[in-house]
């Protein structure tokens, strides 16, 4: 397969030897989901059309809006995009998760024809700089909710059950786009979500400093994922993705 060039686009212009060398490194090992870097980059495709067709005065609307109004409108323009029509894609919101344990995709591309038995899901969170924010893209837990957050269903494999990839798609509705990443890629490198096996922490660090393109605002992480007998298994690749709304 073609390797996957647009998930390695780095946020420096550096072309230092140990640069090149973790490049190298990132991107044989993605290179092992064989015919996926086609389909996920069609994925980022629509849903950067997506931003950049949109105007001030929608995202302005959006912004006020509750998560699901917002993903709903992204799913439902995406939806009437002719390439899209085309393509043999379909895009699903709430989506019934296969885990053992009863979750909804809040959006779910699958593509039937040419990526049989794959699919790319996204947890959406409208972010900003509030702790409760940050905890609840991330990870958070309570006496009376027990232990939840976008990323956690991730690393249990509740989302994206024995795939190794997956999306969180930020919805800014305060703040800067640049602080909130700030803050966020400071919350997970610290992560480590302690129990009869640690697991949620970084395999790659490096990989934090790495956009996607077309999407200014941007990165990636790779953690260590556990499923439901509470076994470590391999690492899930997370592409973070994040639509400004406050422009």
């Amino acid at each position: 397969m073609s390797n996957i060039e647009f998930a390695y686009t780095p946020s420096s212009t550096s072309q230092s030897e140990e640069y090149m060398s973790m490049r190298k490194k990132n991107m044989h090992e993605f290179s092992v989901y064989s015919g996926d870097s086609f389909n996920i980059t069609q994925i980022f495709g629509f849903i950067s059309k997506f931003y950049k067709n949109i105007s001030s005065e929608q995202k302005n609307t959006l912004k006020t809006k509750k998560e699901e109004d917002i993903t709903d409108f992204i799913r439902r323009d995406i939806q009437k995009d002719e390439d899209f029509r085309y393509s043999g894609f379909t895009v699903n919101t709430e989506a019934r998760n296969q885990s053992y344990e009863v979750g909804y995709y809040d959006l779910k591309f699958e593509n039937p024809a040419y990526w049989q038995s794959k699919y790319f899901v996204f947890e959406c969170k409208p972010i900003d700089l509030t702790s409760t924010k940050i905890k609840a893209y991330i990870y958070t837990q309570s006496k009376t909710k027990g232990q939840d957050g976008g990323l956690y269903r991730f690393f249990i494999n509740k989302y994206a059950e024995n795939l190794p990839f997956g999306g969180m798609l930020g919805y800014v509705t305060s703040n800067t786009p640049e602080e909130i990443i700030t803050k966020l890629k400071s919350e997970i490198k610290s992560l480590q979500i302690e129990g009869d096996i640690n697991f949620g922490n970084l395999t790659d660090e490096y990989l934090l400093n790495m956009q996607i393109n077309d999407f200014k605002h941007s990165f990636q992480s790779k953690h260590i994922r556990i499923n439901q007998n509470k076994e470590i298994i391999t690492s899930i690749h997370i592409f973070h993705l994040f639509l400004d709304l406050t422009e």
